[in-house]
């Protein structure tokens, strides 16, 4: 992709928490402390979320974070985080697939930002069903108790936390892993999707 291909990508205009569905519809307690979501779910968004999923293709990130990187990044460099968290796969699932996509963005995230990436924060301990059939109550009800804390919960403790996913949709996975996240301490948490459906 291009300058003028990254400039053309869909601005996602709901980046206030009160948008967010969990917040609007008071489904569940709310972990986040604040969400950014730069770009709006499209066919070229899927296209690049699906190259990166699927395919595995990092380039595409880090492209994505050469080019545009220090202009969208912003926000999350202004929250001042110490640590990025990827939403983990279930090792089954990421033997599968051969890498986590969440991993990848916030891996070049955190070498962006020149900020530590802590992959092993948060295990997947229960193999939930994919979310994109499910309806928003659904959602919740599949992830919750999906997640528990890694190998790094001490070094989080009072902690500005990023945690990232490809895609964000209701918030219900991103919710949940934010929960697991202060439950060990972590002080805030903002979290970050590179598109919102």
């Amino acid at each position: 992709a291009c300058l003028p291909c990254w400039d053309s990508l869909p601005q996602n205009q709901n980046t206030r928490l009160e948008d967010l569905y969990l917040v609007r519809e008071g489904k569940t307690q709310v972990f986040l402390d604040a969400f950014f979501v730069p770009y709006a779910f499209t066919e070229t968004t899927q296209s690049l979320i699906h190259a990166l999923k699927y395919r595995g293709k990092r380039g595409v990130v880090e492209e994505w974070a050469r080019i545009k990187g220090g202009e969208v990044l912003h926000p999350v460099s202004a929250f001042q985080p110490s640590a990025i968290v990827p939403v983990p796969l279930h090792p089954k699932k990421q033997r599968k697939r051969g890498f986590n996509q969440s991993q990848i963005i916030a891996a070049v995230i955190a070498e962006h930002l020149q900020v530590a990436v802590e992959p092993n924060a948060l295990v997947r301990c229960r193999n939930t069903v994919s979310q994109t059939t499910l309806t928003a109550e659904e959602r919740l009800e599949n992830v919750g108790g999906a997640f528990r804390p890694g190998a790094a919960t001490g070094r989080l403790q009072g902690a500005n936390v990023v945690l990232v996913d490809d895609l964000l949709t209701t918030g219900a996975t991103m919710n949940e892993c934010a929960r697991v996240l202060k439950e060990i301490g972590v002080r805030e948490i903002l979290g970050f999707a590179f598109a919102r459906a």
